[in-house]
């Protein structure tokens, strides 16, 4: 049984009226909420960055109800149906769904029908369990004299914290293309955002430019836009000498798919193409297979190539460089965007890629047009 409880606006963005469309497709919502007969269910829409109440139903003598709601092409919806002010069911809904809800008043439910729903719940069950152990936690700290007490649970808070995120980075670079991810960037314990940090402009980049593929009319893939537009300018601020001539590159050491620890700087000397990406993006791994033409035509003359990936599945990240037969080294230290790689080079997109010359100095950044880095890397050998 899943219990549904958080319900996330997105935070500090500007309203969007979503207007559903005649043209719009129905999507249908057979449910039962057991032990309210005869009673008003509320059927709320997250209008980007707050709910609106958008239409009221009676359950029948059973508890049964139907609801039909008018979901645009292209534009997924979050709705939630409530009972005496209480949550009982969090949906994304999709035109032409048909969603089966088997619910309780005190919130408890069963819904069957959308994968959608099911991966935003299960995100929002993870994420419960963390807000349920962050609270308690906050609890004891707010009665702790000792000083030992309050530097443990200061501890364990910040560690439940960090696991929190780790499991809200995996959810979402997990299911790019779904846009229950975007929920999972808005998670926060209390008023304290999960995606606090400016760096994570990135993942919100990632989750953005991978769901515009398949919803480019969707108005939260628009908000994530705004948000990414905000905090990479940040970013930036922070970052203002990153195009800075550096004469010693920064060490990167992470294990690449035989758990082998890789140093960037062994292949000092060498004229070194440093490439960060992601595996779940498919322009990316095009580009692997481009950049097979140029390894296999330099390689020999002293070319390498040090390949970061800042995904958090290191298993899916192990079985693509294995499928794409990766000749070159290619690591990943499951960290994501909180991989020290992606401070020391101040990473503030992916992909992102560095061409350094044999004396270790950065000739060139972001040259992803093939044949323009081939003449680079000759005219570097």
């Amino acid at each position: 049984m899943m219990k549904s409880r958080a319900i996330w606006a997105l935070p500090a963005l500007a309203a969007l009226f979503l207007i559903a469309g005649c043209n719009g497709n129905k999507a249908v919502i057979k449910g039962e909420l057991k032990g309210a007969a005869d009673t008003t269910v509320v059927v709320s829409r997250l209008n980007v960055n707050k709910l609106e109440a958008v239409d009221t139903i009676r359950t029948d003598k059973n508890g049964k109800f139907t609801c039909k709601e008018n979901i645009p092409v292209g534009r997924p919806q979050f709705y939630y149906l409530s009972y005496n002010g209480r949550n009982f069911a969090s949906l994304v809904l999709l035109p032409k769904d048909k969603i089966t809800i088997t619910a309780d008043t005190l919130g408890n439910a069963t819904i069957e029908g959308s994968e959608e729903t099911d991966l935003m719940n299960q995100a929002n069950a993870t994420f419960n369990a963390s807000q349920k152990s962050f609270d308690s936690l906050s609890t004891l700290l707010a009665v702790a004299v000792a000083d030992t007490d309050i530097h443990s649970l200061k501890r364990q808070m910040g560690q439940v914290y960090v696991n929190q995120k780790r499991n809200a980075l995996r959810e979402a670079m997990g299911h790019p293309f779904n846009i229950s991810s975007v929920m999972v960037l808005y998670q926060q314990f209390g008023d304290l955002p999960i995606f606090a940090d400016y760096r994570d402009g990135i993942t919100f980049k990632s989750i953005r430019d991978s769901l515009i593929k398949v919803y480019p009319k969707s108005e939260y893939v628009a908000a994530l836009g705004r948000e990414i537009t905000s905090r990479m300018g940040t970013f930036e601020l922070q970052n203002k000498i990153r195009n800075a001539q550096q004469v010693s590159f920064p060490e990167i050491e992470q294990p690449d798919i035989n758990a082998k620890m890789q140093k960037l700087s062994a292949l000092e000397g060498k004229v070194i193409v440093l490439f960060f990406w992601s595996y779940s993006q498919t322009d990316h791994k095009f580009f692997n297979n481009d950049l097979k033409g140029i390894y296999s035509k330099y390689h020999d003359r002293g070319l390498e190539i040090y390949q970061v990936s800042l995904d958090i599945d290191k298993a899916e990240w192990a079985s693509v460089v294995r499928a794409q037969k990766i000749p070159w080294i290619s690591v990943c230290d499951g960290l994501g965007n909180y991989s020290p790689s992606v401070a020391a080079y101040n990473i503030t997109k992916i992909p992102s890629l560095f061409l350094f010359g044999k004396d270790g100095v950065i000739k060139a950044r972001d040259i992803f047009d093939i044949a323009k880095l081939d003449s680079s890397i000759s005219g570097l050998l």
